[in-house]
Parts: C-alpha cells; structure tokens; sequence
C-alpha cells in the first residue's frame, strides 16, 4: 500500500519528459514492441518500412523494415511504406495505456500506407 505522504509526492512531481529520461523510455517500448505487433498484424506484408518519429525529441526516429522478416534500426529515412509522427507526451501515454486509441488517433499524423501506419496505435506496453 502507498502512504498517503508517497502518493502526495507523486502527483506533485514534475513528469520525467526531459531528453535524458524520454528518449531510453520510448526507445525501449519501441524495441521491446514494435516489431512484435507488426509481425501480429502483417505477417504477409514483406518489402516495406515503418518510420516512427517522435518529433519532440532528439534522435527520435526508428525504422522497422521487413524483407524476409523484421528488423529494427535507429536513424533517417527517406523511402517509406509509413510514417507515423507524434510527440512524446502522446508517445509514452499510448504505449503505457494513459491515452484511449481514438484520442492517439487524433495526436498523431501517418503519411503514406495509412493502415499499416496506424497498427501502432494497438501497442501497448503496460497491462492495467
């Protein structure tokens, strides 16, 4: 059980959306989900890249590629088959449940395969 002095500090506590505690945030969701759920969802697809950009923050731009079977890099791109591009506040809460998937939808832009984009709004890294 949390003391009642505990959960008090927790809510006054500023969110942890600096550069050096974000970015390992969202790379580890990135890398621990990502090509998992879109193994899921489109096994079939080969030949095509996903780009997600987390706009806000540097380095913040993952590919996940698929020839023969899916791979994670970190870095730019220019050929795409999608790209996402959100922020990092609507980054973590949709990957810890702390945003609905209609309101994800509306925080983020795809460009490109609009379907293969918005496969990444089912991840979620945090069961409640």
């Amino acid at each position: 059980m949390v003391s009642p002095a505990a959960n008090q500090r927790s809510r006054c506590s500023p969110l942890l959306v600096e550069q050096k505690w974000i970015h390992p945030l969202i790379d580890t969701f990135v890398r621990g989900l990502v090509p998992t759920i879109y193994q899921k969802v489109f096994p079939d697809k080969n030949n095509i890249s996903v780009i997600l950009e987390v706009e806000d923050i540097p380095d913040g731009k993952w590919i996940l590629k698929k020839k023969n079977s899916w791979e994670l890099f970190v870095g730019e791109e220019l050929d795409y088959t999608s790209k996402v591009v959100m922020n990092a506040d609507t980054t973590w809460r949709m990957f810890t449940k702390n945003i609905d998937k209609e309101a994800a939808k509306k925080r983020i832009n795809v460009y490109g395969d609009i379907e293969l984009g918005q496969a990444i709004l089912e991840l979620t890294t945090i069961i409640k």
